[in-house]
């Protein structure tokens, strides 16, 4: 059923109220040709929210997700193993970073939602301020706790995520952000399922 699932990446953002044409953090891996065993099935999916007084260029960060888009392929084991050495692996990062910079005050939080589709079934992984909707047919669930995701990524040793996996079927939506507006209520984006 995987290959039957087309998988249609609408990146909608707004800076100052204007329409911007891509999204930085935002990064969708292709499988390497060496995997680990079951991962060529998978399609993954990254988003990171750079928060803090010490930001990353662009271009950083898009070398940050491709390398934790190449751990995640080669990481053995089951889905939540290789989201959470993704997840690992980039707390370890931020935290050396922050601590190198501590003299100076400055730091970056790392809100990361990664994202798993293989064949109907969809993992999700969030980490810090992070929301997702998943809009089917039936109903639309905003996937969002931040009591188990933590407080982000770089603060702390301990890598806190929250795991969800849902049924995937045609037709249904993801949507992911970091900051859901307010007239995002579950009953607005119900008008939305299907389109």
């Amino acid at each position: 059923m995987g290959d039957s699932i087309d998988l249609l990446i609408l990146p909608l953002t707004r800076t100052a109220g204007q329409e911007q044409p891509n999204v930085l953090g935002l990064y969708v891996a292709v499988p390497a040709k060496k995997t680990a065993r079951f991962r060529k099935r998978d399609r993954f999916l990254l988003h990171l929210y750079l928060d803090g007084n010490a930001p990353l260029p662009p271009d950083q960060v898009d070398q940050i997700l491709v390398n934790l888009a190449k751990t995640y392929f080669k990481t053995a084991g089951t889905v939540t193993t290789a989201l959470k050495t993704v997840a690992e692996t980039l707390n370890q990062y931020l935290l050396d970073r922050n601590i190198r910079n501590s003299s100076t005050g400055r730091q970056a939080v790392g809100y990361l939602t990664q994202i798993v589709l293989r064949e109907n079934r969809v993992s999700i992984a969030q980490s810090g301020l992070a929301h997702a909707y998943l809009l089917s047919s039936v109903s639309v669930d905003h996937i969002h706790d931040v009591s188990l995701a933590g407080n982000g990524l770089g603060l702390s040793r301990n890598t806190e995520l929250h795991f969800t996996q849902q049924i995937f079927q045609i037709n249904d939506a993801l949507v992911v952000s970091i900051q859901a507006p307010p007239s995002w209520t579950l009953d607005s984006l119900r008008s939305f399922q299907g389109q």
